[in-house]
């Protein structure tokens, strides 16, 4: 695996900071992390909604059913896998 988008829910300090120890851990491993322009992750890439799905292997979904739509959509326009 490559890189890694995230799809997270802003308004969740929780989800923030979850999302920020797995882009932490990732990170560690070689593996490129990749937010959207809205959310500061500390991701080693920032893309706007066009550019995001671009050569992910994998979404990840932090927050709740809304995001994990919303990461869904990504992930089929991404043609890989989401978690959540």
């Amino acid at each position: 695996m490559t890189t890694v988008g995230f799809v997270i829910h802003g308004g969740r300090p929780a989800a923030v900071e979850a999302a920020r120890d797995l882009v932490r851990w990732l990170t560690s491993r070689n593996v490129v992390a990749r937010s959207l322009n809205e959310d500061r992750l500390g991701t080693d890439e920032v893309s706007d909604l066009e550019g995001f799905p671009r050569d992910l292997a994998l979404v990840v979904s932090v927050g709740g059913d809304g995001t994990f739509l919303r990461a869904a959509y990504q992930a089929l326009r991404a043609d890989c896998p989401v978690l959540g």
